[in-house]
């Protein structure tokens, strides 16, 4: 099994090759890299890292 399109049950644009489909960003992978955001900015707080650091973390939904 492999984690294409068809297994994980992703819909594309109709008009993205197999290369694009790699690259392109849902709208549910946008949403995890937020949350994903959100966590490691709290973790990194609660370990004692600087608030100024804070907009350093993201999350890439790329990834």
């Amino acid at each position: 099994m492999y984690d294409d399109a068809e297994n994980m049950n992703v819909m594309y644009p109709p008009n993205l090759s197999p290369d694009e489909q790699l690259v392109y960003e849902t709208e549910e992978a946008k949403s995890l890299a937020e949350v994903a955001t959100l966590v490691a900015r709290s973790l990194y707080m609660q370990a004692g890292g600087e608030s100024t650091s804070l907009s350093n973390i993201t999350a890439d939904p790329k990834i």
